[in-house]
């Protein structure tokens, strides 16, 4: 049966946004998450404090990142209900799931509804500092927009046969608004769209199933409880998206792109963020540019390189040469939190033995003179 709260969003879109109803939302009292503290694994280094953004995605105010179909969640938002427009159905929204970077489902009908039937869905947002709607504005494979098989240069490697979604709402933030995954400044957002844009990928985001995202430490984890239930939506223009944008990802849909471990996910998204001290901490910022090598050989170091950065694990620098940002002149200019030394390797020899002789090692980072 369509409720009010359903319902006033569909008349009222694009004008004004739903007001809240005073009904509560169903709710399942026996959802069945563990503790915070018993999911995230403590990984034994220190965290520095740092306010370095993961996501850019912001909906009436609130950060939307992780989200549970149908039910509340202590991770994150619930999202309370979906409608279909190229339907005309509302989803049952305990069908609702991501696999392989897609969302799909089932309408309270029972019609199947594929991850392009969502494209124009509306989208209600409950808990977690928000209560109001989006919608999903677009649905597109990768390769249809320019962020896949560019080229290792341009770090803009997703999966072809990735979805990208792009989120608009009445209620996105102020034009200008300056956010950014690394540092907190740099992005800016349109006004219109809720993530952050910038110019590799746009205002478009991915979407991870069954992944949580600790916002204050960066520790990743499955929500193993429930994986179906459980969504990231992520923001190209943030980290835990960019980190998919340059190739790296848990759930590619392609046969021949590699999928990483949580874990190597994890360690992508601080290499990706120069936490060299795998503590939170970055050691970069917009535009610093940056090319790779990896064992998965999703990106081949290009042209231009400057400087050796650094030979990557998925805890961090196993040794450092010189920091991507110039603010940080020389590994001496790193002070991890645990006490933590970072052994140099200022020189190509140095990493290539690095990168070559150590079987933690996943990336080898050079600087160079493209942006990021």
């Amino acid at each position: 049966m369509t409720n009010a709260r359903r319902l006033l969003p569909l008349l009222l879109l694009p004008l004004v946004i739903a007001p809240a109803c005073d009904e509560d939302p169903d709710t399942d009292p026996n959802f069945g998450e563990p503790l915070p503290e018993d999911v995230f694994e403590f990984r034994g280094w220190g965290y520095s404090g740092s306010t370095v953004q993961l996501n850019t995605n912001i909906l009436n105010g609130a950060s939307i990142d992780t989200v549970r179909f149908g039910f509340p969640s202590n991770y994150g938002a619930q999202v309370a209900w979906i409608y279909s427009a190229a339907l005309q159905e509302f989803l049952d929204i305990e069908t609702v799931t991501v696999i392989d970077g897609g969302v799909q489902g089932h309408t309270e009908t029972g019609t199947f509804a594929s991850t392009l039937s969502f494209d124009g869905s509306i989208w209600y947002f409950a808990g977690a500092g928000v209560d109001a709607y989006a919608v999903l504005e677009d649905v597109r494979y990768a390769s249809e927009v320019g962020l896949a098989h560019e080229g290792s240069k341009l770090m803009t490697n997703l999966d072809p046969n990735r979805f990208v979604y792009k989120w608009t709402a009445p209620n996105a933030p102020a034009a200008g608004t300056r956010v950014d995954p690394k540092t907190g400044w740099g992005g800016t957002f349109d006004g219109l769209h809720t993530c952050a844009t910038d110019d590799k990928g746009g205002v478009w985001s991915v979407m991870y199933r069954g992944m949580l995202v600790d916002e204050a430490t960066g520790d990743v984890t499955s929500a193993s409880w429930a994986p179906q239930q459980y969504a990231y939506i992520a923001c190209l223009s943030g980290r835990i998206g960019k980190t998919s944008l340059w190739g790296y990802a848990p759930d590619n849909p392609s046969a021949n792109r590699p999928d990483l471990t949580l874990a190597e996910f994890e360690g992508a998204h601080r290499m990706v963020g120069a936490e060299y001290c795998g503590d939170g901490r970055s050691y970069t910022r917009p535009g610093e540019a940056v090319t790779l090598r990896d064992k998965w050989s999703i990106n081949q170091h290009q042209g231009e390189a400057t400087s050796e950065e650094a030979v990557w694990t998925v805890n961090g620098a196993f040794c450092l040469g010189t920091p991507r940002w110039e603010a940080y002149s020389s590994a001496s200019s790193v002070v991890c939190n645990n006490g933590k030394v970072i052994p140099t390797c200022t020189t190509a020899p140095a990493a290539a033995n690095a990168y070559n002789g150590n079987s933690t090692a996943k990336w080898w980072a050079r600087n160079a003179f493209f942006p990021d």
